[in-house]
């Protein structure tokens, strides 16, 4: 190995913006504080993107949405529609997807793993596929460990968060971050027609194993 990167994380640069004499609250090296619908200290200044003080939103794809939502908030309070790009005026309303492009991918949303649900205090069940047998993996040569996991709330099909990690888990992750946030529920994705062969028949393989634990034995 030639090099090797350690990736760390990032800091907003705030200094020297005058952020204390619009009376704009912040943290340097953390961010601008910010309300729940994208407003600062200040009423009229809104923040969005890496700038803000909340790390679980710093991604690319929820800069550009927050960048719709305050648009929203700032110049249309009045009106009841949502922001063109998102699905909420707030950010505490909103699903967002993760995903770390290394080999494989690792993709997530929602409450995504036990531990992470356990903290919260939320009783669980979970459902999950491989992609040992799926033949579109095989066929590319991915990585057999590949696998999609489904947290639902406990007794229910109601879909907390999700984990995938395979090649593209970020491609796949979409079905899953829309059935998060509109409240979708497992059986609707098991009985989805899923094209084949694709890799994203692991998605409907966990959501099936929800609908095979609720079948009877014919006679029973």
């Amino acid at each position: 190995c030639d090099a090797f990167l350690v990736a760390t994380g990032r800091a907003p640069n705030v200094d020297g913006l005058g952020l204390e004499i619009a009376g704009v609250e912040f943290t340097p090296g953390i961010g601008v504080k910010v309300n729940d619908d994208l407003s600062t200290s200040n009423p009229d200044i809104f923040a969005v993107g890496d700038v803000i003080h909340r790390p679980e939103f710093k991604f690319t794809h929820m800069a550009g949405t927050m960048a719709g939502m305050a648009v929203q908030n700032a110049l249309f309070a009045e009106s009841p529609d949502l922001p063109v790009n998102a699905p909420s005026r707030v950010l505490s309303e909103i699903c967002v997807p993760r995903c770390t492009y290394t080999e494989p991918e690792v993709a997530s949303c929602g409450l995504s793993n036990t531990e992470a649900a356990t903290r919260a205090g939320v009783e669980f069940d979970v459902y999950t596929s491989s992609l040992e047998h799926n033949d579109r993996g095989i066929l590319e040569g991915d990585n057999p460990a590949g696998f999609v996991k489904i947290l639902c709330k406990k007794g229910t099909e109601e879909i907390l968060g999700a984990t995938i990690v395979a090649e593209r888990a970020g491609d796949m992750l979409a079905e899953l971050t829309l059935a998060v946030q509109y409240k979708l529920g497992l059986s609707q994705i098991a009985r989805t027609v899923h094209p084949y062969p694709t890799v994203g028949e692991i998605v409907q393989q966990a959501a099936l194993n929800y609908n095979r634990a609720r079948m009877q034995k014919l006679g029973s």
